[in-house]
């Protein structure tokens, strides 16, 4: 997590044009953005604790790692690599990144060779990807690495889907949930996703059925 929330940070840096991230502990320095300082937290301006001591007390730290991987942009070539497609709905590919025309979609699963990245968008090949929706497998020439990557993956799917199946149809809710569904969908509080099917993973039956019993005790 906390190495996401670094590559997070970074990013955020990137694409806003900002060269090094820099704190205080001073609230004043902070809000009046003194000495070069960018980073703010959401207790400077309301009376809140966001966000929470955990972070608060570390956000020199994470101003140093973030501003050394940004230093470490220019000095490290761009190798290309092995992603794989992880969108349900395919994933569109781009003439050029963000609002470029749709030349094509890559379905589920696709592999792809990444060649450069701009930003958060990566080429292909073909044109652009949104790399939000691909997952790094390995380098464009480790094909071992790369075969072994993908199988990891399709096996990481399967089992989440067994483990939290998605339910189209109200009979194949289960029993313990189906009247709570129904009732939920009759209200048009459920909607479905589209073409009949209610598209509903377990979690999300139990998170809904849950707020409902929940809604009903507190009236």
């Amino acid at each position: 997590m906390w190495k996401s929330l670094i590559e997070l940070c970074a990013d955020i840096c990137r694409r806003n044009g900002i060269k090094k991230l820099v704190w205080s502990t001073d609230k004043n320095t902070r809000m009046n953005h003194l000495n070069g300082c960018n980073l703010t937290v959401h207790r400077d301006y309301a009376n809140k604790s966001c966000p929470g001591d955990y972070i608060y007390n570390r956000l020199g730290q994470i101003a140093k790692e973030v501003n050394r991987k940004l230093s470490s942009v220019s000095s490290e070539p761009f190798k290309p690599y092995q992603g794989q497609v992880n969108a349900d709905d395919g994933l569109n590919c781009r003439t050029a990144p963000v609002s470029g025309s749709v030349i094509k979609a890559f379905e589920d699963g696709t592999v792809l060779t990444i060649t450069k990245e701009d930003g958060n968008w990566g080429y292909c090949g073909e044109g652009w990807v949104c790399l939000d929706y691909i997952n790094k497998i390995a380098s464009a020439k480790d094909l071992a690495a790369k075969e072994e990557s993908i199988m990891d993956g399709k096996q990481f799917k399967k089992m989440y889907d067994e483990i939290n199946p998605t339910y189209n149809t109200l009979d194949e809710v289960p029993s313990y949930w189906r009247e709570d569904i129904r009732e939920l969908v009759e209200k048009g509080i459920i909607s479905g996703v589209g073409g009949g099917k209610l598209g509903l993973t377990h979690s999300e039956c139990k998170a809904a059925v849950l707020a409902k019993r929940i809604a009903e005790k507190l009236k």
